[in-house]
């Protein structure tokens, strides 16, 4: 267990101070812009001295606490600066922002005000908003690790809407607490709850804990006490064996009157050889945090193998595919299609899919419809406010995305080549794929693992089934939900069956077998068209049985029952609408599949006469 000290920057450092205490590491809040030269000063002095330092982002850190949003760019540049440069180790967000929490847990403060002097009251989901933030300036991997600023309510419960895999480790503020007249219940009752929070969350042995300010004041106790109360709860947390640190709060009284261990005159209080007598008996070796792994293994180099160079599929050529895609064969578009091509052939490798020409065809129309030809895994775009409105923990949608933690609608956004959205289905498909995506969303936005996840998408729904029978609506439903885009998904379809293998082998045995499937497919769909006629005719004659509508208000069972049959048969209208539409436009594709395959068959044959080859077009 490491023995910190709190500090403030704006009052002097003094390194015999720190030395005096047996501090091997401090604790600073980052100063606002006007106060950070002297602070780079301070912080060099320390660092020389070989100790850590952890980096608080707390309301002083800003101009104008209660707009932090406007400000937190600014704190993160000056961050970013002091990571750079070595003057900062370890890194925490928020300080006693659940100050005055009650066991209602109610979190908003502008509702219900709380919090007291020298706290800077957030509700959990700002905290998480503000984490989201800092963690992305971090990047992955963190050049530092970032922990959540202590908690100082006593309710840990308030943990339990944060997704504590943010974060590598939790501070605990416990004033009040401790072993004193009241015995050590209080102070092990807390830490146990907080264990208990982290355990729920699946990270122990992820998240560290701290204790990132203990101290009381001898404006209400005497110093001798205070001592005393030093040795006994230092030794109670080093007996836990949970405790990675714990911050002494503070070094002077120039920072905090009374809970200083030296006083205004630079005095030591009779804490001091206390602390320095602690210090030496304790293994103060390990780490600040404890070095939590990764919480997956890392992915194995060889599941993931890039192709080897060169063109594989002998079925369908990139010309091919760019034509049928986009019209043309520019050199960008052929170029877009190799590197699609290169990130999915692994994963057509290790399902045998190198040969299903249907099922190559069927998944790269999606891609192409999905990310609007982009061809590259797309990452879903909107304000962190906007998505957390539309898949937050607090709105249905949300719980049924599996979303459980304020931050998880933006963390969990739509990422890859068709959008994957949501806490439940990363964590569904990293497991699927042996790959951390619940801790680290991100990496979906890699087109191998983005491939990947697709392939898998496919294979769980069955999808490859739905397409060796024709079946693209099918296929469609479990990309788009909303069915958005089924017309252009078809057509693209029929576009890769008639163009993709240009310059190739034909991928189908004959022309036979790609006639016979576009017709089950077209009698699928009139057979579709059909049902649909058939059950807006019997809508129909239940309308014409109502009779005509009650000439008085009074008749309100029959008004009701009229109603609601009209809103029936508008919505049974609007389906046909859209089933038409998308049917027409398809009979459109396929019909131009079905002659163009005749066409290109025709082509291929062996000298067959011209006006043979003009009466078959015709036809």
């Amino acid at each position: 267990m490491r023995i910190g000290v709190c500090i403030d920057t704006r009052s002097p450092v003094v390194p015999r101070q720190l030395d005096a205490l047996g501090a091997s590491a401090v604790s600073v809040r980052l100063a606002p812009s006007g106060e950070r030269t002297k602070q780079l000063l301070d912080l060099v002095t320390i660092r020389d001295s070989g100790r850590d330092i952890l980096g608080v982002i707390d309301a002083s850190s800003f101009t104008s606490p209660l707009d932090w949003r406007a400000g937190l760019d600014v704190v993160l540049d000056y961050l970013d600066d002091l990571i750079r440069n070595h003057l900062v180790t370890h890194v925490a967000v928020g300080r006693e922002w659940d100050d005055g929490i009650t066991e209602d847990l109610l979190d908003d403060p502008l509702v219900k005000p709380r919090g007291g002097y020298g706290s800077w009251v957030l509700s959990a989901a700002d905290l998480a908003e503000m984490l989201d933030r800092v963690d992305a300036r971090l990047s992955v991997p963190r050049p530092v690790p970032l922990l959540l600023g202590g908690i100082c309510s006593g309710h840990a419960a308030v943990l339990r809407t944060l997704d504590l895999s943010r974060v590598d480790g939790v501070c605990v503020h416990p004033y009040g607490s401790g072993v004193d007249t009241a015995g050590d219940d209080v102070l092990n009752h807390h830490l146990d709850a907080v264990v208990a929070e982290i355990d729920a969350q699946g990270r122990t042995g992820q998240v560290s804990i701290l204790i990132g300010e203990l101290g009381r004041s001898d404006l209400e106790v005497s110093r001798e006490v205070i001592a005393d109360w030093f040795a006994r709860t230092l030794q109670l947390l080093e007996d836990r064996g949970d405790i990675d640190a714990v911050f002494v709060h503070t070094d002077s009284d120039r920072s905090a009157t009374g809970y200083g261990q030296f006083d205004q005159l630079g005095q030591p209080k009779p804490s001091v050889p206390v602390l320095a007598a602690i210090t030496e008996t304790l293994d103060t070796g390990g780490p600040l945090v404890g070095t939590p792994g990764d919480p997956e293994e890392d992915p194995d180099e060889d599941s993931v193998s890039e192709p080897d160079a060169g063109w594989m599929d002998e079925q369908l050529t990139p010309a091919g595919i760019a034509r049928a895609l986009s019209g043309a064969t520019e050199p960008e578009m052929i170029e877009a299609v190799e590197t699609l091509w290169g990130h999915l052939w692994p994963w057509f490798e290790h399902y045998g899919l190198t040969d299903d020409l249907s099922a190559k065809i069927t998944l790269l129309a999606g891609i192409w419809v999905q990310t609007d030809g982009w061809l590259s895994p797309q990452i879903e775009a909107g304000s962190y406010d906007r998505l957390e409105r539309l898949y937050g923990r607090g709105n249905p949608s949300g719980l049924l995305l599996g979303n459980r933690y304020h931050g998880d609608g933006y963390r969990y956004r739509g990422r890859g080549f068709v959008p994957l959205r949501g806490r439940g289905a990363y964590a569904n498909y990293g497991q699927l794929l042996d790959l951390p995506l619940e801790y680290e969303p991100d990496l979906l936005a890699d087109p191998i693992v983005a491939a990947g996840a697709l392939v898998m998408l496919f294979v769980q729904r069955d999808l490859f089934e739905a397409a060796h029978r024709g079946d693209l609506f099918t296929v469609w439903s479990a990309l788009s939900p909303g069915r958005n885009g089924y017309s252009s998904f078809a057509q693209a379809v029929v576009s890769l069956w008639t163009h993709g293998s240009d310059g190739a082998a034909r991928g189908v045995e004959s022309s036979g077998e790609d006639e016979a499937m576009w017709r089950e497919r077209y009698e699928g769909a009139i057979e579709q068209i059909e049902a649909l006629a058939e059950t807006l005719y019997a809508q129909q004659r239940k309308l014409e049985a109502l009779g005509d509508p009650p000439e008085t208000p009074s008749e309100k069972e029959t008004k009701k029952v009229w109603v609601e049959a009209g809103k029936t048969a508008r919505r049974w209208q609007d389906h046909a609408h859209a089933v038409v539409a998308d049917t027409s436009d398809v009979l459109g594709a396929m019909a131009d599949g079905l002659i163009a395959i005749g066409v290109s068959e025709q082509e291929a044959g062996d000298g067959g006469e011209e006006e043979e080859q003009q009466q078959e077009q015709e036809q």
